[in-house]
């Protein structure tokens, strides 16, 4: 994630496609801009998601603060990471999928990381 000042938006998602990032339009929140790029990486690739939010605006907050939380809170930090690979299991390539089943330990951890 990367934090833009206001009236940035088109000049990042300029020079981001410039630089091989693909924009993905309608990615969940019309106040994030989303983008993905592939790179070759020993032997295979990696795919790299970019997701640019305005600095301190609510998206910002809720994402900064979840992070923090994680970082604090080791237990959730590892039952984060079984969320993740269980959703993985079961998305079975369904992005919609995945970021469901993710969805409720996200909003609950973030809820408890904004008190």
């Amino acid at each position: 994630m990367v934090g833009l000042k206001k009236g940035k938006r088109e000049e990042a998602k300029t020079m981001l496609q410039g630089a091989g990032y693909d924009f993905v339009s309608n990615a969940g929140s019309a106040r994030r801009l989303f983008f993905v790029k592939d790179e070759k990486c020993q032997g295979g690739s990696i795919r790299m998601h970019l997701h640019l939010v305005k600095v301190d605006g609510s998206q910002w907050d809720q994402k900064i603060a979840f992070r923090n939380y994680l970082r604090r809170h080791k237990k959730a930090k590892l039952e984060y990471a079984k969320v993740k690979k269980k959703a993985t299991k079961e998305a079975n390539g369904s992005k919609r999928k995945y970021m469901k089943a993710k969805e409720s330990f996200i909003k609950r951890i973030t809820r408890e990381a904004l008190r």
